[in-house]
């Protein structure tokens, strides 16, 4: 007969055999909690992946995406890059490989390209990042682009975006040829051209004012329109930048036909000029600025009298 409150060896097993069951039982039910949770973060990584191309493919600029701690492997290019560049991931696998087939040269700067990449890859390791620098690249249809680069990291993960410049670039430079080439004829010029800004005065004068006058352009520039004509002549300039002014500041043109007017020289003596004014508004904040030309007519002043 057993004591009271004893336990049996058979309870005591049966007891033991429950409570590995139990245990068992927590065991898969928190592996399979590890598990659905390890498939929804993979689904959530996806599906947060999948958004992100989709908005990466919308953007309006070129991106790429490399690992640097991997010999450079390119792991996206977006819709616009592919474009743009003509080349896919396929054909272009590594950074290397993008490099090789766009062959970029450095534009605006000193830096040729391949310093500028050593300096990217110094700021990765040292977790800065890169300004923004131009580059020409050859595209796979055989047209050259000048893009914008800009680039991030994150962790050993380089972002690249690539900004078209082409076109603005172009403008640039046919705008500047077109400077040096007015630049050019004026600085040749017989006649006198000269720019007046209504706010500023004189900003402009072409190197024949010193054959017109004597003094070099530098010093003109530096005379008080009382300097630069006689007392009569003065009077009248006066009145027609008056003139300019209101017609300016109105949003209308401004022309001064053929004029005469009396300059003086740098040796005290006056010249006679024939003086075409023109001005347009503008909108950029200034009064407006009003573009001359000014001709010597002294010879026939005196065949005149």
């Amino acid at each position: 007969m057993q004591p009271s409150g004893s336990v049996t060896p058979d309870k005591a097993k049966a007891d033991s055999d429950t409570v590995v069951e139990l245990v068992g039982k927590m065991r898969d039910l928190s592996e399979g909690r590890l598990e659905l949770e390890h498939a929804l973060g993979i689904e959530r990584q996806l599906a947060g992946e999948s958004f992100a191309r989709r908005i990466l493919d919308k953007v309006p600029v070129a991106v790429g995406c490399s690992l640097l701690s991997a010999q450079g492997v390119i792991l996206y290019l977006n819709e616009v890059f592919v474009r743009q560049f003509g080349y896919t991931l396929d054909e272009v696998p590594t950074f290397d490989a993008w490099v090789a087939a766009t062959r970029p040269v450095a534009l605006k700067h000193d830096v040729p390209f391949e310093r500028w990449r050593m300096a990217m890859r110094a700021a990765f390791r040292q977790g800065g990042r890169m300004p923004p620098a131009e580059f020409r690249f050859h595209c796979k249809d055989g047209r050259a682009a000048d893009m914008l680069v800009s680039t991030e990291f994150e962790g050993d993960l380089l972002v690249a975006s690539f900004v078209d410049v082409t076109v603005r670039n172009r403008a640039e430079e046919q705008l500047r040829l077109s400077e040096q080439r007015h630049r050019l004829m004026a600085e040749h010029a017989v006649d006198t051209l000269w720019v007046f800004e209504i706010d500023k005065g004189l900003t402009y004068i072409s190197p024949s004012i010193a054959k017109l006058t004597g003094y070099t352009p530098g010093e003109y520039l530096g005379l008080s329109l009382a300097e630069m004509f006689a007392p009569e002549s003065h009077v009248e300039v006066l009145a027609e930048i008056d003139r300019a002014r209101a017609a300016l500041g109105a949003g209308r043109p401004f022309l001064l036909p053929a004029r005469e007017v009396l300059g003086r020289r740098k040796d005290g003596s006056t010249v006679w000029c024939e003086m075409t004014v023109s001005g347009m508004p503008v909108s950029d904040g200034r009064l407006g600025e009003l573009v001359g030309i000014s001709r010597d007519i002294s010879e026939r002043k005196r065949n005149e009298e």
